[in-house]
């Protein structure tokens, strides 16, 4: 609602007033403002006239009252005719004769709807009318009482179809076009402003008010002209919002092409497996979806699915020719499908490369799965990927640019061995780069040095178990010197338990070769004219920054673990995955091909042929070596760097002496003065890296400090059980077992035999034997997590847990705990035997 306020100069205006409830549609009022009659009206009632005044200036015009008018109807004043009009009627007019008002101004109250929507619907600035505008206060001139409501009505129609960036680029342009730029003596630019509306100058407030702008927003307009900006861009200019079928789409094709593709080592490309095609992929995530209860309408389209691989996952693709050596399996399968000749043996051909591919994924996912195990249980896990970076893009000079001059010049070369050791940080992964420049073999002595020195390094975060993540290579990683150290390892209780995982041939690529693609990319930017330069650039390629260690000197290993290997080794090839674990306290080994079958062995014993216990797994060492005598260095042979023609080419030829630094020929003189010293080894091992890591494994369990123990008994406060007369008592009955109990002794660990099977297996340790009852101090623990003793109260009340019992409730005694204080595999397999024995005794 507003108020219409008139001057007395005001002439040449028309109103149109429609829709009045109560009147007739057919009646029609005309009020002409004019210089000649004066008219008074006092009353507008019901009437179905029609009625005409005219009002001269001397005699002003006063409206003061319309009846029967609703809230609801608007009114409009057009502005382009000389008359006052309803498009209705009036519901009365009552003509008068004309008087004077007590005021200067000619006064028309009207009660109305905003006007201000007419301009601009839906807009905030649709709250004011014109002509509340022009009751506003701007500034001590008082400049909005200079425009007219036509002026304000134009100005608002103006950017009334403008968007809210265009409405700020319209305020910039005019404080650009229209105002004086200034500086102060800080040298900060201001603005002086000098508007004009229609030809009237206002000042900055009442062009603000005639536009319908706040003044706030105004002045962020004169911050951004003061710095600069001619061009408004809006905040969410150039960005895709996805809604939620694309985010979810996109989810699923990042995780399954992360997991099923190669990541290569020199560049960022991903390959999919062949086998796969973007329509059998799109399929594939239709068909889970569904499964998840996914409707088909919140699912993306085909043409979709690949517009967001095209634009989010262009480095995933399905490439048909591999530039490394392919799977014999892929590329067997693909060409008997381009020779298959009827629909049935293509598609046999199609389903054998399905099922080929979900192989090596259940592969990978093994290996992502002990990745991620390690990242969130670093106590119980360790995981170490091991892997060679062969290419002469890290040889040195290295030159963004290579002339006819220096191509065929001799450069050093340097191998890297990269590590990444996943584990609880912060990026999940701690990434190590061994160099060395193949003064030493690439055998099996380059891995265990690779893999001795990162346990040294971060001996404090390893876990209880081992995953070895290994390239399918005989020459260094699957052989008999590797397999027999994951057995060492085992024996000397570094590990409880260690897990070798070769990836099939052909499908080796993972998350190392993406750091050597990071090392790729970063050198095929950077000139690297020195060793040191390279160190670097390899150091800064990749998050987290790389550790770099020397691959020299290397320790002999295969010569000093061969005369306690058991055995030749036979179609240990095949296999996939070996596991090194203790049985009896001895390590034996089992082995399996895929992820998806058991491991072998698993045949029963052969009392007739089984004398090495073949059915408890495979054993590797025949005896332990001596740890006080450790092996001797690897000599270390230059033939392969031809130290002559590098040097020769580095300090003589033309083109290196244009193209390197002064610093860099100075830095390759000092070094190839001194290359002849890496041939040098040290006269004896000072320190055999397996010593210390059995003599500082932080992952032994290690006893609970007194308070801490006393708070978790207090804790774990157990209550007695609610019984009623005699049930939920020790079951008295006499149990038949092939040894006697009267072998039992005081101090044993006992297993015992009671009602309630949800708790077991229940164990104590014998405090006293008093004839055909026994005193057990209870223990709290599980069949795979550790046991520890039940004591009762606090501090000097503190008292063993204990219970009489009657010697027939033993079934089992004589056995020992592990270092962990766990029940080890044989025991737990004899006690869930006996259990089960009694069960089925006792059912029938």
């Amino acid at each position: 609602m507003g108020a219409f306020v008139l001057r007395e100069n005001m002439k040449d205006w028309t109103m149109d007033v429609s829709g009045f409830a109560g009147t007739s549609t057919s009646s029609v009022h005309q009020l002409n403002l004019t210089d000649t009659e004066p008219l008074n009206c006092s009353n507008l009632s019901d009437t179905e006239t029609e009625s005409n005044c005219n009002v001269t200036d001397c005699d002003p015009l006063e409206v003061s009252k319309f009846s029967s008018v609703t809230d609801t109807e608007p009114v409009f004043w057009s502005g382009s005719e000389d008359s006052f009009s309803s498009e209705g009627s009036f519901s009365e007019l009552n003509s008068s004769t004309p008087s004077k008002p007590s005021s200067s101004n000619a006064v028309l109250e009207l009660q109305v709807s905003p006007v201000g929507s007419h301009f601009l619907p839906g807009s905030k600035r649709c709250q004011r009318e014109p002509i509340e505008i022009l009751l506003d206060k701007c500034c001590e001139n008082k400049c909005l009482k200079t425009l007219s409501l036509l002026d304000v009505e134009l100005c608002l129609l103006e950017v009334q179809d403008l968007g809210s960036t265009q409405q700020r680029q319209f305020i910039v342009d005019n404080i650009r076009d229209k105002c004086q730029f200034l500086q102060n003596q800080d040298g900060k630019r201001l603005v002086k402003s000098r508007f004009l509306v229609h030809g009237k100058p206002v000042c900055e407030k009442a062009w603000c008010l005639a536009y319908g702008f706040t003044y706030r927003r105004y002045l962020k307009c004169v911050k951004m002209v003061e710095e600069g900006i001619k061009q408004v861009i809006h905040g969410n200019s150039n960005r895709q919002r996805m809604n939620e079928k694309t985010t979810q789409a996109l989810g699923w094709m990042k995780f399954l092409f992360g997991r099923i593709g190669d990541w290569l080592p020199h560049k960022s490309a991903v390959h999919l497996p062949p086998s796969y095609t973007k329509k059998s992929l799109y399929n594939r995530m239709v068909e889970e979806f569904c499964e998840r209860g996914v409707q088909q309408v919140n699912i993306i389209s085909y043409e979709y699915f690949t517009t967001i691989w095209a634009d989010h996952l262009a480095n995933f693709v399905i490439a048909k020719r591999s530039e490394f050596t392919e799977c014999t399996t892929c590329t067997t399968l693909k060409e008997r499908r381009g020779r298959a000749l009827t629909d049935v043996e293509q598609k046999l051909v199609t389903d054998l490369m399905k099922q080929h591919a979900s192989t090596v994924e259940h592969e990978r996912r093994a290996y992502h799965t002990a990745r991620e195990r390690a990242r969130c249980h670093p106590t119980d896990q360790t995981t170490i990927i091991i892997d060679g970076m062969d290419q002469s893009k890290t040889d040195v000079p290295h030159l963004i640019r290579r002339d006819k001059a220096t191509v065929h010049l001799s450069r050093l070369p340097v191998h890297i061995t990269g590590v990444l050791m996943h584990t609880a940080t912060a990026e999940g992964r701690i990434p190590l780069v061994y160099l060395d420049h193949k003064e030493v073999p690439h055998d099996s002595n380059l891995t265990l040095h690779c893999l001795l020195q990162t346990l040294m390094r971060h001996q404090e975060k390893l876990g209880k178990t081992l995953f070895l993540q290994l390239d399918n290579c005989f020459r260094e990683n699957k052989n008999r010197y590797v397999i027999g150290f994951a057995a060492l390892l085992v024996e000397l209780d570094i590990f409880e338990e260690v897990t070798m995982h070769f990836l099939p041939v052909g499908h080796t690529h993972e998350d190392v070769d993406q750091l050597f693609s990071c090392i790729s990319s970063k050198i095929q930017r950077t000139n690297i004219y020195t060793l040191d330069d390279l160190e670097k650039t390899v150091r800064d390629s990749y998050t987290p920054i790389i550790t770099l260690c020397p691959a020299t000197p290397l320790l002999d290993v295969k010569t000093w673990l061969e005369p306690h290997l058991f055995g030749d080794y036979h179609h240990h090839s095949h296999p996939h995955w070996f596991k090194f674990s203790k049985v009896d306290g001895v390590c034996r080994m089992h082995w399996r091909i895929w992820v998806t079958t058991p491991w072998e062995p698993q045949q029963e014993p052969d009392s007739d042929n089984d004398e090495m216990d073949f059915h408890k797994g495979l054993r590797c060492l025949h005896s332990i070596p001596d740890l006080n005598s450790p092996p001797s260095w690897v000599q270390p042979c230059l033939e392969k760097v031809n130290l002559s023609a590098l040097t020769k080419d580095i300090l003589q030829s033309e083109g290196y002496k244009l193209r390197l630094p002064d610093c860099a020929r100075s830095w390759w003189e000092k070094f190839l003065a001194k290359m002849k010293d890496l041939e040098k080894v040290p006269v004896s091992p000072t320190t055999w890296p397996v010593v210390q890591l059995k003599g500082s494994c932080s992952h032994i369990h290690q006893p609970v400090p007194l308070d801490l123990e006393e708070m978790q008994t207090a804790m774990a406060k157990e209550y007695p059980k609610v019984t009623i007369g005699h049930q939920g008592k020790v079951r008295e009955r006499n149990v038949t077992l092939e040894a006697t109990r009267s072998s039992i002794e005081e101090g044993q660990l006992v297993a015992l035999h009671l009602d309630d099977r949800a708790k077991r297996p229940y164990i104590g340790k014998v405090m006293k034997i008093n004839g055909e009852t026994i005193e057990v101090q209870w223990f709290k623990g599980s069949w795979l997590k550790p046991w520890a003793e039940i004591n009762l109260g606090v501090g000097k009340n503190r008292r063993p847990y204990t219970d009489k019992l009657p010697v027939e409730s033993v079934i089992l005694w004589g056995f020992s705990l592990t270092t962990r204080s766990c029940l080890n595999s044989a025991t737990r397999t004899e006690l869930r035997a006996k259990y089960a024995e009694l069960d089925e005794k006792h059912m029938h």
